[in-house]
């Protein structure tokens, strides 16, 4: 996976569509089953921050298949 500085060197302006390294995580995490609070136990964040990341990399789906 590419972090975000990668991310941003190889497709530059649209770089801020890409999910953050933190989004990025939360999503790979529960795209393997885990609950918000298990990710958040594993990461070392609160639930609402996980939750928060979740709901960011969902907006950037949206804004990606327009």
């Amino acid at each position: 996976m590419l972090t975000s500085n990668e991310r941003a060197e190889k497709y530059g302006r649209f770089e801020t569509y890409f999910l953050t390294d933190r989004e990025a995580e939360c999503v790979e995490l529960a795209a393997s089953g885990m609950r918000q609070t298990e990710i958040a136990k594993t990461l070392g964040l609160s639930r609402q921050r996980v939750s928060k990341a979740l709901k960011q990399a969902e907006g950037k789906q949206y804004v990606c298949e327009s």
